[in-house]
């Protein structure tokens, strides 16, 4: 019987219900579970190379296709609070403005500023957001590695 033999690969199997193959399987699904546990993709800009909210005069931490975080000096942010209306015009690095309104969704105040994040009422196209990705990738590579970590 030769070692490439059938028979002999399938005596070789492991058991499919012992022990450490169950903990290997929980491992790896808690592993996907905290890869996926965002539905959206986020384009995260380093502090000097945000877009920016230009009604606003606000700069922004990051972005997806469903929402917003942004920083605005804590004299302006006084007229949001959360669960408040706010028009967003976006300019890109493209020159691109996309305009819409989202809710507040969440305040944190520090240091003189605050951090502001708003869901958008209508989703923005993914075409922009990747079009941010790549913009990212090709002019910020060592940031986006610290990012992701890859």
């Amino acid at each position: 019987m030769s070692w490439f033999d059938t028979e002999k690969r399938q005596e070789d199997r492991r058991d499919p219900d012992s022990d450490d193959n169950r903990e290997e399987s929980e491992h790896q699904q808690e592993e996907r579970r905290v890869a996926q546990r965002r539905q959206f993709f986020r384009v995260v800009y380093p502090i000097n190379e945000s877009p920016e909210i230009i009604n606003l005069s606000a700069k922004i931490i990051d972005i997806s296709v469903h929402a917003v975080k942004f920083e605005l000096p804590a004299e302006a942010a006084s007229k949001f609070n959360v669960d408040s209306r706010v028009e967003l015009k976006i300019k890109f690095h493209d020159g691109q403005i996309v305009e819409g309104w989202g809710k507040i969704f969440q305040k944190r105040d520090g240091t003189g500023k605050s951090i502001f994040i708003s869901i958008f009422e209508k989703e923005i196209s993914s075409a922009v957001i990747n079009k941010e990705q790549a913009y990212m990738l090709k002019n910020y590579p060592d940031f986006c590695r610290r990012i992701f970590k890859f």
